[in-house]
C-alpha cells in the first residue's frame, strides 16, 4: 500500500514522526488537537538548557551498525525485519512512500498483504507499540472524502513482523482520528483519545477515554474522565488528562486543572482495571511548560521527558522535594532528542542550526542514570563525513536508532541509518567519567 509523503510529514519524521497532527499525506486538511484550548500569547522560544559536565572520550568502533539501504527508512524492528518505508520521488506527484519489511542479514524486503480493497491511510498520531517484539499496532484513519463526512473512520490495524500480513484489530467512527498508545507488557497496550464533549458552563468539555486491548483481541474501557472549565474560565472541574504513560507496568494519567485562574499540573495514578490510585501534584511544572501542551511523554524514574505540541520543544524535567527541576531544554540556540531504556535517558543536541546549516562544534550524546540521577557525556564521532542530524529514537527493542543524512543537507531520499545497541551504550557510559 503506497502513501503519499509531503514536506510536512517529511519533517515530521525529523522531528517526532507525529507533526502527523498538523497536515498529513492524502489530504489538505488541517486538523486541531482536541485537547482544551489554552489562551496564551505566541510562543517566544528562550535559550536553551543543557547540563554542564566533562566530556569522556570512548571506542565506538563496533557501536555504530548500519541499517537498511538506500530509499529505505526504518521505523521499527519487528523479530527479525524491520519495519520501513521505501521511498521514491515520484514525478508530479512528491515523494510516494510504501511500508515493508526489511530483512537486515540478507538485504530481502517482504511487502505487507492487506486485507482486499484496503483504503490507504490519510492521518494518523504517529503513535505504535509493539507487542512479543513481533506485532506492531497503531490507529490511523481511512476516511477518504472529508468533506463529505464529519467522523473519521479509524482502524487499528497489526502487522505481524514475521509474515507482514496486516489486520484490521478494532474501528470506530470519531471526530477526532488521533489515538494514542502505550505498551503495558508484552501482551497489553492501553488506547486512549482526548475529544471536546458538550459542556453547560463553556463552550465545551474535554472528554479523555482509555481502553486496554490484549493481545488475543479483547479489549475493556477502563478510564473515561470529563473535564470543564466554569463560564469565566478561572476554575475547572473534572479531571483533564492530556497524556497517559506506563511506568513501571503501572497507568498514569498526565494533566492540568485550572485553579483560581492558574494551571496546575497531577499526575493520576489508576489500576489495571481504570480505579484512581492516587493523585500527585507535579508542582512548579507550570513554570516549565507554561500554556503549552505535552505531544510526548515518557515517565522514568523520577524524571518526565517531554515535547510540547505548539513549538516541538523538547525537555527533560525531574521531580524533587522541592518541585519539578528543569535538567534539559530546547531554545533559541538548543534543540535535542531523547531516547529512553531500562537504566538510562540518553539525549544529544541536534547539530542544525536554525537557518539549516551544520552547527561547528561537535555534539557529545548525554545520559542520565535514572536511578542515580548523574548526569555523564561521551563524544559521539559519527562516521560519516558532514553529518546532517535528522533523528534519534529508542526502538521497542531498547537498541537506539539514529538518521542522518550526508553532503550536510537534508534530503528525504537519501537517509543513513545506524543502530546503537543498548547494551554496548550502557557499556561506554559505566566506564566513562
Amino acid at each position: 500500500m503506497k502513501k503519499i509523503l509531503c514536506t510536512v510529514l517529511a519533517f515530521s519524521l525529523l522531528m517526532l514522526c507525529s507533526c502527523s497532527e498538523m497536515s498529513m499525506p492524502g489530504t489538505e486538511q488541517s486538523v486541531s488537537s482536541p485537547e482544551e484550548s489554552l489562551p496564551s500569547e505566541p510562543h517566544q522560544r528562550q535559550s536553551g538548557v543543557f547540563p554542564n559536565v566533562n566530556i569522556s572520550t570512548a571506542d565506538w568502533s563496533s557501536v555504530f551498525q548500519r541499517v537498511g539501504k538506500s530509499g529505505l527508512f526504518v521505523t521499527e524492528i519487528l523479530g527479525n525485519y524491520y519495519f520501513c518505508l521505501q521511498s521514491e520521488d515520484v514525478p508530479g506527484q512528491g515523494i510516494e512512500s510504501t511500508e515493508l519489511l526489511f530483512d537486515a542479514a540478507t538485504s530481502k524486503a517482504i511487502s505487507l498483504s492487506y486485507p482486499a480493497n484496503f483504503l490507504r491511510w490519510t492521518v494518523g498520531s504517529g503513535s505504535s507499540v509493539v507487542l512479543q517484539g513481533r506485532y506492531l499496532y497503531e490507529w490511523r484513519s481511512y476516511t477518504s472524502q472529508f468533506e463529505e463526512s464529519d467522523e473519521h473512520d479509524v482502524k487499528l490495524t497489526r502487522v505481524d513482523g514475521n509474515t507482514g500480513k496486516v489486520e484490521v484489530v478494532d474501528e470506530v467512527k470519531q471526530v477526532y482520528p488521533f489515538v494514542y498508545l502505550c505498551s503495558i507488557d508484552e501482551e497489553r497496550f492501553l488506547s486512549y483519545c482526548v475529544s471536546q464533549a458538550p459542556s453547560d458552563k463553556a463552550e465545551y468539555a474535554t472528554l479523555t477515554v482509555a481502553t486496554v486491548y490484549h493481545s488475543d483481541g479483547t479489549k475493556q474501557e477502563i478510564v473515561r474522565e470529563k473535564y470543564e472549565n466554569d463560564a469565566s474560565w478561572s476554575n475547572s472541574e473534572g479531571i483533564l488528562i492530556e497524556r497517559f504513560a506506563v511506568k513501571d507496568g503501572e497507568i498514569y494519567g498526565f494533566g492540568r486543572r485550572r485553579i483560581s485562574n492558574e494551571y496546575k499540573f497531577f499526575l493520576y495514578h489508576y489500576d489495571e482495571t481504570g480505579k484512581l490510585l492516587d493523585t500527585q501534584a507535579v508542582s512548579g511544572f507550570e513554570n516549565i511548560i507554561g500554556d503549552e501542551q505535552p505531544l510526548e511523554l515518557i515517565l522514568i524514574g523520577d524524571f518526565i521527558a517531554y515535547r510540547t505540541w505548539e513549538s516541538l520543544t523538547g525537555f527533560i524535567s525531574k521531580r524533587t522535594d522541592n518541585g519539578t527541576e528543569l535538567v534539559v531544554g530546547s531554545g533559541v540556540d538548543t534543540d535535542f532528542f531523547f531516547a529512553i531504556s531500562d537504566n538510562y535517558i540518553f539525549f544529544i543536541e541536534r547539530n542544525i542550526n536554525d537557518d539549516a546549516t551544520i552547527k561547528d562544534e561537535a555534539c557529545p550524546l548525554y545520559a542520565i542514570e535514572v536511578e542515580s540521577g548523574k548526569i555523564k557525556a561521551i563524544d559521539f564521532p559519527v562516521p560519516l563525513e558532514t553529518p546532517y542530524h535528522v533523528d534519534f529514537k529508542a526502538l521497542s527493542n531498547g537498541d537506539i536508532l539514529v538518521t542522518y543524512c550526508d553532503d550536510g543537507k537534508y534530503d528525504p531520499l537519501k537517509l543513513i541509518q545506524f543502530i546503537l545497541p543498548s547494551e554496548k551504550l550502557e557499556v561506554l557510559f559505566e566506564a566513562a567519567e
